[in-house]
């Protein structure tokens, strides 16, 4: 039972990262242009990179389950900052999407790592990497679902009423950790290293480990040019195409459903064989 209620909430989160690239960069182009989308963005990246150790060191030392709360309330913090921007003014404005941006890139580096914590608790390591394919797969259709449900909700309902309306919807999947975790017996880790050794740990193991290192490249690149696109598309629906939030929800929609059919693909044995040594 534990299993498929942990692909549905991580489904639920990925849904929540499909509306977290939609609202706030048509939220800060409407308000700020693409000068305030890409500081936004900016925001976020640094925000992710500096915050990073210490979403790790959270979840290495914390009962998983709670630190997912924390990073999903987070989350959702973030999305509510959000709903007042149409109606302060415009310095308080930057600074609520800077600081949302910031908090949801922090809520989503604690989760995850709690979730992956909480996967490694409930599924056996022989079984772990099929499970997480199949947990990607799901995982990039909540992004789908998460983009086109943002552009359409702001469309229809507006931007304040669309942050308030899926902050609430991240926070009604918290329930369900209290069955995902109800069998597993390591979700409450033992105190490790603390925060600037377990990082010096961490640069140490990506320098002798190639394969590692040029994954995390490889991502990071993958992932700067993926900003940059949602940098450059509110002013091109607007602009270019005469289009609302509903249609740059669909342009983002497409993409994540391509992200889908690329891990479906990749998934086959016989692909992910060739593909496996390619990395480096």
């Amino acid at each position: 039972m534990e299993r498929p209620l942990f692909i549905a909430f991580s489904s639920a989160s990925f849904f929540i990262v499909g509306v977290g690239i939609v609202l706030p960069a048509w939220v800060a182009f409407q308000f700020g242009g693409s000068g305030l989308v890409g500081l936004v963005l900016l925001s976020s990246s640094v925000a992710g990179l500096v915050l990073a150790p210490v979403a790790g060191h959270l979840v290495d030392r914390h009962d998983r389950a709670q630190i997912t709360v924390l990073g999903q309330t987070t989350r959702a913090l973030g999305l509510a900052l959000l709903a007042p921007i149409g109606f302060a003014a415009e310095p308080i404005s930057s600074v609520l999407l800077i600081v949302s941006s910031i908090l949801g890139a922090f809520g989503f580096a604690i989760l995850s790592g709690s979730l992956s914590g909480i996967l490694q608790a409930i599924v056996p390591e022989e079984q772990r990497m099929g499970f997480a394919i199949r947990l990607s797969l799901f995982n990039q259709l909540g992004i789908a679902v998460g983009t086109g449900a943002a552009g359409l909700a702001i469309d229809q309902l507006g931007s304040p009423i669309s942050a308030l309306m899926f902050a609430a919807a991240a926070l009604a999947c918290l329930p369900a950790l209290k069955i995902i975790t109800a069998q597993a017996l390591d979700v409450r880790t033992p105190q490790r290293l603390s925060l600037l050794p377990a990082s010096r740990q961490a640069f140490s193991y990506l320098l002798t480990s190639p394969q590692a290192l040029s994954a995390a490249a490889t991502v990071g690149l993958a992932f700067a040019v993926i900003q940059i696109t949602n940098l450059l598309l509110p002013g091109f629906v607007i602009r270019s195409l005469d289009g609302d939030s509903s249609l740059f929800g669909l342009l983002e929609m497409a993409a994540a459903i391509a992200g889908t059919v690329a891990l479906a693909v990749i998934g086959l044995p016989s692909i992910a064989k060739r593909l496996q040594d390619l990395t480096p």
